[in-house]
């Protein structure tokens, strides 16, 4: 069904807001502002529309002719995304945006600020921002969505002026369920789509800012940072990732939109073709993730839990030397039997192996729109990876295991670390008197083992221990000390591997810290022992 706005004119009264969003008043139209444009059609054939607000500061005059160069740069943006989508097989999609086909202009909000640009608003958005989210409180119709781009004006020519004195606001954030998604870009008079391959200055800054306006945009969409695997940087066709580097090739060189982040687009709210509801929280839970490298690939298998559907899983390898993620290349995949994955990556895919340390980020796209993100660390030592996150699957039957601690919540008891679910755990006394550090659990196996190590799977929120000592025994009574170690802060399994394997019937745990900011409280989900 195809949604259809008529007005009479493009610009029919121009509001001006306090910046304490209060007194707000009316103020006559400026004479700067272009005649207006009459008999103007918006249609779309989404129920969700991104909002495009033209922000004009109060010591700002609005630039020349930028209802049609902004409808020129979204409508071939809007195309751009269309394009890859298609290219990653999700079909001809593309973001909601209300538009007159005929006359090739976007629905455009001008709004002129009580806000000064002055001498360098130093990328503060909160002016800005205040003004906006005011005028959406006083026009609920015109809000059409919850991802909102900004472009504010500016009269400067000269480039390095806009960028290094001017420093207009220039970023974007995705949408929650309690926040919507914005990005904040600038307008300056010779901002022009006809001008990208130009040569020189002109073209140069051209691509800058309006790639950059459309990789601030794929932030709002929910995206983060992603960069190209080793044969999608050679391929003459894909190039640059938007979501990268794409802001210094658009419109010039060969720029591509990556397949990690279309999964984050696909089910965000403007990519919709009905109405819904999105971004609840997903209450994901991390039932076991193990990572190994085998066969020049780094093999990830796990099983997840959410309220929400899982649609898609990215794996994004971000290197130390970039940790905005700018160059992370990224895989994706399907989740197999609702919560469960595997996926093998070739590091030869991966470009920078020389970097020591890795995270590899592990994207969550839910069918709400919503994302989850959980990170494990990683190293490469003489180019090949060190993956010792995770938990081993090869572990010792728990049925008869028993336990002892220090201190314990009778809701939250010891026998939960062997219950097989992540969603249970046990919790230090937290009841008045808190118990203090150390606290400690000595878990009695009910046989001699040989033990290699120890998985350790993290409550879901808070409370995840930091700081841990273990120790082995036969009898329970002579215990040797194994050493010192730190727990990683992700609601997952990680595995503590023994410098020798050690035979014991007995294994204590003394734990000496967490990773809150404060208190002494201490919890855990699941404990074993391969």
């Amino acid at each position: 069904m195809r949604k259809q706005m008529k007005i009479s004119m493009a610009i029919v009264a121009l509001f001006l807001f306090a910046i304490s969003c209060k007194n707000i008043s009316m103020t006559e139209v400026d004479e700067t502002y272009p005649p207006p444009v009459t008999d103007t059609v918006y249609n779309s054939d989404h129920p969700y529309n991104l909002n495009v607000v033209y922000f004009v500061p109060s010591d700002i005059t609005t630039n020349v002719d930028y209802e049609k160069r902004l409808s020129k740069i979204l409508i071939d943006g809007q195309a751009f995304f269309k394009k890859w989508m298609m290219h990653w097989g999700y079909g001809e999609k593309t973001f909601g945006l209300l538009k007159d086909d005929d006359k090739q202009l976007v629905k455009i909000i001008t709004i002129r600020g009580q806000a000064a640009q002055g001498n360098g608003w130093d990328y503060n958005d909160n002016l800005i921002k205040a003004e906006v989210d005011q005028y959406f409180l006083n026009h609920p119709e015109d809000m059409t969505s919850k991802h909102i781009l900004v472009v504010t004006a500016t009269n400067e020519t000269d480039p390095d002026r806009v960028q290094n004195f001017v420093k207009m606001p220039f970023h974007g954030s995705g949408a929650t369920s309690a926040w919507p998604g914005y990005c904040f870009a600038l307008d300056y008079p010779a901002m022009d789509a006809n001008n990208l391959g130009q040569p020189g200055t002109v073209g140069f800054e051209a691509m800058k800012w309006i790639g950059g306006l459309l990789h601030e945009l794929g932030h709002a969409l929910n995206a983060g940072h992603s960069g190209e695997k080793v044969s999608e940087k050679n391929d003459p066709l894909l190039g640059t990732s938007l979501m990268g580097g794409g802001n210094y090739t658009y419109g010039t060189k060969p720029t591509f939109i990556t397949h990690s982040s279309a999964a984050s687009f696909i089910k965000g709210q403007l990519f919709s073709e009905t109405t819904g509801t999105f971004y609840g929280d997903p209450g994901l839970i991390t039932k076991r993730i193990y990572a190994k490298y085998e066969s020049g690939n780094i093999v990830i298998s796990g099983r997840l839990k959410a309220n929400n559907p899982i649609n898609e899983i990215s794996f994004n390898h971000i290197p130390s030397n970039n940790t905005g993620g700018y160059t992370a290349p990224g895989w994706v995949t399907s989740p197999v039997d609702v919560d469960s994955f595997n996926i093998s990556m070739p590091i030869s895919e991966i470009k920078e192996k020389n970097i020591e340390n890795y995270v590899l980020s592990v994207v969550v796209n839910h069918q709400n729109g919503s994302r989850s993100v959980i990170s494990f660390p990683y190293k490469y030592i003489s180019n090949l990876p060190v993956i010792d996150f995770g938990i081993r699957n090869d572990v010792y039957n728990r049925t008869t295991w028993t336990a002892t601690f220090s201190s314990e919540e009778s809701a939250n008891s010891g026998y939960k670390l062997f219950d097989n679910n992540a969603e249970t755990f046990w919790h230090s006394r937290w009841a008045s008197p808190a118990a203090p550090f150390p606290h400690s659990m000595i878990v009695d196996m009910k046989a001699s083992k040989t033990i290699h190590g120890i998985n350790f799977v993290q409550r879901d929120y808070g409370r995840r221990l930091k700081g841990i000592q273990i120790l082995t025994s036969t009898n329970n009574v002579d215990w040797e000390n194994i050493g010192q170690f730190q727990l990683l802060n992700y609601n997952g399994g990680q595995s503590i591997n023994f410098p020798s394997a050690k035979v014991a019937q007995y294994f204590k745990v003394i734990i000496t810290s967490n990773h809150d900011s404060g208190g002494t409280n201490a919890s855990l989900s699941e404990i074993s022992v391969y």
